[in-house]
């Protein structure tokens, strides 16, 4: 590849691997793929997940989380393995990015300082786990699979004022699945981790934060959406879902809200490019 050739990237994050395809940003032309398999790469093995599920051993019946670990392993792997191709990881343009809609992570007020530690080319000497260590306040990614959010989904559901209204209000009738179940759920079972969140991240957004060095970098407005908690009309979070889910939880609404991300265009820009991965 000349070395004038300007590059995308484009990452995804799904429940069973970590994709990514590099194009010519002139031709579209695709000069390099690869899907790193979370239970067939031997990097990514001893993480907690079942191999033939790939979620952690549930806890109860309709559980169904990933280990936020794995993702920040599987990129590292993903990125060395461009290199070892050898492609100029300084000719990539822009790097778009993708995740399973409904998974998260919760992140405790340590991440920011280590995220942004990424900003620091001295950190390119550390691996990406342990620049990043310590930084979950709860060890689950909870993911789309999650059934096990019936009773919280229903008192969201009254609280709105029924079916009609909450549709009216987010464009769906509150599936299990949807973060703002787990949220209650979290809050109410494990209050000391929904105590020490500080930041709530998509999958979709958990990604471009760790490569921008960022935590508190937005989501956008369709992953938003998938949470159960944006009005789809004002494309903003809702002060009245956000008061049914957390009006009688430890800090109310509010406490829910400043642990949420800003909402943006899906095609916004949310950083430059951490200097971890520039020097590496």
């Amino acid at each position: 590849m000349s070395t004038s050739t300007r590059t995308v990237l484009g990452i995804d994050a799904s429940t069973q691997s970590l994709s990514a395809i590099l194009l010519n940003s002139n031709t579209g032309e695709i000069l390099w793929s690869r899907s790193l398999a979370y239970r067939d790469d031997p990097r990514l093995l001893g993480f907690g997940f079942e191999h033939d599920t790939m979620v952690m051993p549930a806890r109860e019946p309709g559980e169904a989380e990933q280990p936020p670990r794995l993702f920040i392993a599987a990129l590292e792997a993903l990125f060395s393995d461009h290199k070892a191709a050898g492609f100029d990881t300084a000719a990539i343009a822009a790097i778009n990015t993708s995740g399973q809609q409904h998974g998260h992570v919760y992140l405790n007020e340590q991440a920011k300082s280590h995220f942004a530690r990424l900003r620091d080319t001295a950190s390119a000497k550390e691996t990406l786990l342990a620049v990043l260590d310590g930084t979950f306040a709860y060890g689950g990614a909870p993911i789309w699979k999650t059934a096990n959010t019936a009773a919280e989904a229903a008192h969201i559901r009254q609280a709105v004022g029924g079916k009609a209204a909450i549709i009216e209000r987010t464009g769906s009738d509150m599936p299990l699945r949807f973060a703002v179940t787990v949220h209650r759920k979290l809050a109410i079972r494990y209050p000391y981790a929904y105590a020490a969140t500080r930041h709530i991240l998509q999958i979709s957004s958990f990604i471009p934060a760790i490569l921008s060095g960022d935590c508190s970098i937005p989501i956008d407005f369709g992953n938003a959406c998938g949470t159960g908690l944006m009005n789809y009309t004002t494309r903003q979070w809702d002060d009245v879902v956000l008061n049914a889910a957390a009006s009688d939880l430890p800090g109310g609404a509010a406490a829910l809200a400043a642990k949420l991300p800003p909402i943006a265009h899906p095609l916004a820009a949310c950083g430059n490019i951490a200097a971890y991965f520039q020097v590496k």
